[in-house]
């Protein structure tokens, strides 16, 4: 649980501003070991991609149903927390990606996406969204929902990635 707290809570709230600390009494998470032993080290600013390019490979990923590109916008850390608009939780890497796998395969949907709100910090960046869905239901019946879908990024070796995703339904617009 420390680690979930440090890894995943302590960027969220930093990020969204509910939780407001200095740095001298926030520590930072000690450096993961790399394969041979090494400390490996915070990538400073400019290192791997910008958050917009990790942002804009992670929508077109989704928007053009690419897994592959979808799968270089995550964490390679198991800790991967995804929730579905149905309150449903995928707690890991590898069940976002079997999770996608499927959903990209359904050729009867499309996503839009409306930025509402982005806020960055030195390691962690949180964007806001407004989703629109179009699709259709095993009946082939028209379907459209609406929700918000909050994401939270976090800066790693490579760059930017994903390490949670919150999506919530517009009641007043989901059928």
């Amino acid at each position: 649980m420390p680690s979930l707290i440090r890894n995943l809570l302590l960027p969220l709230l930093l990020a969204i501003g509910l939780l407001s600390t200095p740095n001298a009494v926030l520590a930072a998470p000690p450096a993961p070991e790399t394969a041979n032993g090494a400390t490996a080290t915070t990538p400073e600013a400019g290192d791997g991609p910008d958050i917009e390019a990790t942002l804009k490979q992670h929508l077109d990923a989704i928007t053009s149903r690419n897994l592959k590109d979808y799968a270089g916008t995550l964490t390679r850390s198991p800790e991967l927390y995804f929730v579905l608009a149905d309150g449903k939780l995928i707690p890991n890497r590898s069940g976002v990606i079997d999770y996608m796998r499927k959903w990209f395969a359904d050729p009867g949907w499309r996503i839009r996406f409306e930025r509402l709100r982005t806020i960055t910090g030195n390691h962690s960046t949180l964007v806001f969204f407004h989703t629109v869905l179009d699709g259709k239901d095993s009946a082939g019946q028209p379907t459209h929902a609406e929700g918000f879908a909050t994401l939270v990024f976090r800066r790693e070796a490579r760059g930017w990635a994903l390490i949670h995703e919150q999506n919530t339904p517009l009641a007043a617009h989901a059928h």
